[in-house]
């Protein structure tokens, strides 16, 4: 939850992106690999481990307000 409603998503090394949401509002978070292993398949295969970055991954996410929350 952002009580300003501004979220900024960052990855290792590619812009910055910048979100306004509305301010004091839950929201669900779903995202999606583009091609390939979900996002969570994709997080649990690299982590603890250290890959050379390789290419470009893409990702779509939605945020879904959370109702009476």
């Amino acid at each position: 939850m952002s009580g300003s409603g501004q979220v900024i998503l960052c990855s290792l090394d590619g812009p910055e992106l910048r979100l306004d949401l509305a301010a004091d509002t839950a929201y669900v978070l779903r995202r999606w690999r583009k091609g390939g292993d979900s996002a969570a398949e994709r997080f649990e295969e690299l982590a603890g481990s250290v890959y050379p970055v390789a290419g470009l991954e893409e990702y779509r996410f939605l945020f879904t307000p959370v109702l009476g929350a």
